[in-house]
């Protein structure tokens, strides 16, 4: 999937992160497919996923919808995405999968 990263504030789930935060936002579609209450927090929310790329792996905690990504698609904060790769690189395809 493609991995992108953003600054991390308040969020979907209720909670609010910071830039410094191992978190991570998933597509919206994939974030409402799972138990969402009605005050639209998802099942998803404080579970984990690990991405890997080029031989690095990160894990990170999910705590927001991204509403311009694909199901395939994760929107990392940025020290998780520094774990890959360096933030000018942008957007990375990384493999990933819920831990």
């Amino acid at each position: 999937g493609r991995a992108t990263h953003y600054t991390p504030s308040a969020d979907h789930c209720g909670t609010s992160s910071s830039s410094s935060d191992f978190v991570v936002a998933i597509g919206y579609n994939l974030y409402m497919s799972n138990d969402v209450t009605s005050r639209g927090v998802s099942e998803y929310c404080g579970k984990t996923l690990t991405a890997t790329y080029n031989g690095k792996s990160v894990t990170a905690k999910i705590v927001d919808s991204c509403a311009s990504c694909s199901d395939e698609q994760i929107d990392f904060s940025p020290v998780a995405f520094q774990q890959l790769a360096d933030l000018d690189v942008g957007v990375l395809q990384v493999e990933w999968s819920f831990d």
